[in-house]
């Protein structure tokens, strides 16, 4: 896995996504062949979660769709689909495909 090793880089990627300095940050790329899989798991895991919690909410004021999910909560899930395809179109790409492994280890 690639670490960031310069630490006032490190300093400015929190600063420009308004991360707290001492919050850990996991950063997965496209040419991780892994990444993917990893981002649609994820999708996976916080849309069964969001659903969890609206069975369990008495808010009354958000309206729930078919799949147990707020507009907002959908719209965040479909950003989440959307980089999982976008990282996989650009591992596609032929000006791509050798920049495509598996980590460092």
């Amino acid at each position: 896995m690639s670490k960031i090793r310069d630490q006032e880089v490190l300093k400015e990627i929190k600063l420009i996504l308004e991360i707290p300095e001492d919050e850990p940050i996991f950063i997965l790329r496209a040419q991780d062949k892994i990444a993917p899989t990893a981002v649609s798991a994820y999708g996976h895991l916080v849309s069964r979660a969001f659903v969890r919690i609206n069975q369990n909410s008495e808010d009354t004021d958000s309206e729930i769709d078919q799949t147990g999910l707020t507009q907002v909560q959908s719209k965040f899930i479909d950003d989440v689909w959307s980089h999982k395809y976008q990282m996989l179109d650009w591992q596609k790409t032929v000006n791509n495909l050798d920049k495509v492994k598996l980590p460092d280890a």
